[in-house]
């Protein structure tokens, strides 16, 4: 690994709650509320109880689909070729429904977020 190898991308939590909201979703319907109101009485600038949060599931797939499109586009080297055995994988297993790009977010989205070919 070099360092050409890394990429760094911000958190992208604006434009997923943009895309939630376009697919008719809320933003609190993103988020999962750890540790409650905190109240930080070490900095003085800081004094206001604020809440603290982490995303949730569905903030998480959907946080892991736009960064996969990100290196799609940006860093395609970063992913590697499609496994070329994966038409007879298939043909063998069948569609066990596993964790395919695509199968937690297709429960909200339908159809559209299935498999793409990897």
């Amino acid at each position: 690994m070099c360092f050409s190898d890394l990429a760094y991308y911000p958190f992208p939590f604006n434009a997923i709650v943009d895309e939630w909201r376009q697919r008719g979703g809320h933003a609190y319907e993103l988020i999962e509320p750890v540790d409650g109101y905190v109240r930080d009485d070490h900095d003085s600038r800081h004094t206001q109880a604020r809440l603290r949060f982490h995303p949730g599931q569905i903030a998480n797939a959907l946080i892991a689909d736009w960064l996969w499109r990100r290196l799609e586009l940006d860093h395609p080297s970063f992913i590697g070729a499609v496994n070329p055995n994966n038409a007879l994988i298939e043909r063998l297993f069948g569609d066990q429904g596993g964790y395919g790009r695509g199968v937690f977010l297709a429960n909200f989205f339908g159809k559209s977020y299935q498999k793409k070919g990897r």
